[in-house]
């Protein structure tokens, strides 16, 4: 998994997407971004963007997530997940 925590104050009260692009090969299960939102009491907001996520063999395939950055936020964490079993995956670096 990769991750980057950032605090949030640029970016309250706005709409962000963090971007990447995927390319796999023999993928056993799936790999995705995902991107949380915390709060002083914890949780705000989160993706995991299942249902782009990336399964098997694939050439590069862009993913996003879009979330809104609540007044109140914190701090906002993102990255890729690989919820599997792999031979190889190659990720282009996580943007927000």
């Amino acid at each position: 998994m990769i991750s980057q925590t950032i605090r949030a104050d640029d970016f309250r009260g706005q709409r962000i997407r963090l971007s990447a692009h995927f390319k796999t090969e023999g993928l056993q299960g799936m790999a995705t971004l995902w991107m949380r939102i915390d709060g002083d009491q914890g949780l705000l907001g989160i993706d995991k963007s299942i249902e782009e996520a990336v399964r098997g063999t694939s050439e590069w395939r862009p993913a996003h997530i879009v979330l809104d950055v609540p007044e109140e936020s914190k701090t906002i964490v993102g990255g890729d997940r690989e919820l599997c079993n792999r031979r190889r995956r190659s990720c282009a670096p996580p943007a927000l």
